[in-house]
């Protein structure tokens, strides 16, 4: 059976691989991915420019922080940034009611949330 460190453990590599995944598939159909926000999005926004290098820069910062998931490199920090571009990614999602997507999103979400909080009860057991 598995204890709670190994578990988070094992979804902490999950959540990494899922993060990871998404970004490196945006990355490679970076053009297709631009088209679909732009065509999808855009008509809300504003600013065409800005939505660009933000559309261009969110791959990038999936897979880094997958990455960093993965390598459990500054593990709390690197959680609450990868819950705050999910928010992000989920009130677009909404904004659209592309639900298939926000149900994806929400399930990263929540394992990203557990992770926090289990990694959170660790800490103060240390302390206790």
């Amino acid at each position: 059976m598995l204890n709670n460190k190994k578990a988070n453990n094992i979804l902490i590599k999950i959540a990494g691989v899922l993060i990871l995944g998404r970004g490196l598939f945006h990355i490679i159909f970076m053009g297709k991915y631009i088209d679909y926000a732009m065509s999808k999005f855009f008509k809300d926004l504003p600013f065409e420019t800005l939505f660009v290098i933000g559309t261009s820069i969110f791959p990038f910062l999936e897979f880094f922080i997958g990455l960093l998931l993965l390598f459990k490199v500054k593990l709390k920090n690197t959680l609450l940034y990868s819950m705050l571009i999910y928010l992000t990614l989920i009130i677009f999602t909404i904004i659209e009611a592309y639900y298939q997507q926000t149900v994806y999103l929400l399930l990263v979400l929540f394992i990203l949330v557990y992770i926090y909080l289990n990694s959170r009860k660790e800490v103060v057991k240390q302390f206790i």
